[in-house]
C-alpha cells in the first residue's frame, strides 16, 4: 500500500503576509493542506480496518502517519504565523 503525500507542504513566507490577498492565499493553502491530510487519513483507515494486512502494509501506514503528523505540525505553525501577521504580530497573553 502506498499513501501518497503532496509536495506543496512548504513553510509560509511570513514577510509576504501583509495584505488581504496574501492572507486569503495563506488561508486557501491551509484549507487545501488540511483537506489533503484528511484524504490521507481516510486512506490509512482502510489499512487499520482490514484484517490480514502484511507487515509491509503496517510499516507503510506507520510511516505515513509519521509524515502526516509532521505535516499537521507545519500547518499549525503556518496557521499561527498567518493569524499573527493578520493581527499585526500582536503578542497574546
Amino acid at each position: 500500500m502506498t499513501i501518497s503525500r503532496t509536495s506543496y507542504f512548504d513553510a509560509v513566507d511570513v514577510a509576504g503576509l501583509s495584505g488581504s490577498a496574501e492572507l486569503a492565499d495563506a488561508g486557501d493553502r491551509l484549507v487545501r493542506h488540511l483537506f489533503d491530510v484528511g484524504l490521507q487519513l481516510h486512506a490509512l483507515r482502510v489499512v487499520f480496518e482490514q484484517c490480514g494486512n502484511s507487515d509491509l502494509d503496517r510499516r507503510a501506514a506507520r510511516d505515513a502517519v509519521t509524515g502526516m503528523l509532521d505535516d499537521l505540525d507545519l500547518l499549525i505553525r503556518d496557521s499561527n504565523l498567518a493569524m499573527r501577521a493578520a493581527d499585526g504580530g500582536a503578542e497574546r497573553e
